[in-house]
């Protein structure tokens, strides 16, 4: 008996996430993939469930999500309930661009194989930044988006890089790539300008070569694009004698 592939169009309409990242609050919507229709009336008896292209879940996690439709006769919708159940597990355990697909096969001894496509973050763009670069950002949002990827884990590098003081807001759209499991942030970030001046008066200085300074404050928060600091202080120290600077 051949399983058609019918049964694998759930896939290809990806999930379009988006994630959207302010200086107090964070939301992202996950859309879990449209059912297939199936037409196969005929029942096959389904032993279990081999997967392959599985990284994130084990065979034994994956066997444990398909338990209900094995060691009995099962219909055409209840194998794409089986099939939407592996791809729901991948999305709500973070893993929105991935999913489960059944390939056109021959089913021997009642085993029936599930394919995974593992999601991946195939390219990084950066919008509306003004004085970080684009290499730094797509850089730092990089470590966080592993394959497989994990909507939970880009949300925490995300996080992480609003917390840089250069950065304002950040808005991040993840977007369906050209082939199935790959997908693209699209990132927009409004940076802080960078420049900072003070003035600065203290006497903590010994009486004896001066108390009173006054001193000159200079930083670049993002000297080259990357989030580098520059500091410079120039100072003017009373000199200790009778009359003055």
């Amino acid at each position: 008996m051949t399983v058609n592939s019918q049964l694998c169009r759930g896939l290809h309409a990806l999930v379009l996430v988006a994630l959207t990242l302010f200086a107090q609050s964070n939301s992202a919507q996950v859309l879990p993939p449209p059912p297939a229709k199936l037409t196969m009336p005929a029942k096959l008896f389904v032993r279990e469930f081999r997967f392959e292209g599985n990284v994130a879940f084990s065979q034994a996690a994956l066997t444990k999500v398909t338990a209900p439709f094995t060691n009995r006769a099962i219909t055409s919708e209840e194998l794409e309930d089986a099939r939407r159940a592996v791809t729901l597990h991948y999305i709500n355990h973070g893993y929105v661009n991935s999913g489960a697909v059944i390939p056109d096969q021959d089913p021997a001894n009642g085993a029936i194989t599930i394919r995974i496509v593992e999601g991946v973050l195939s390219k990084i763009d950066v919008h509306e930044n003004r004085w970080l670069r684009d290499d730094y950002i797509a850089g730092r949002l990089q470590r966080w988006g592993r394959t497989p990827l994990n909507l939970n884990e880009l949300k925490e590098g995300l996080q992480i890089l609003r917390q840089n003081p250069n950065v304002k807001q950040i808005n991040a759209e993840l977007m369906p790539g050209a082939a199935p499991g790959e997908g693209i942030l699209d990132v927009r970030v409004v940076d802080q300008q960078p420049f900072r001046l003070g003035l600065e008066i203290d006497n903590h200085r010994p009486p004896s070569v001066g108390a009173e300074q006054i001193s000159l404050l200079a930083s670049d928060l993002n000297l080259t694009g990357h989030s580098d600091v520059l500091d410079l202080r120039y100072g003017i120290a009373n000199s200790g004698a009778d009359d003055g600077w």
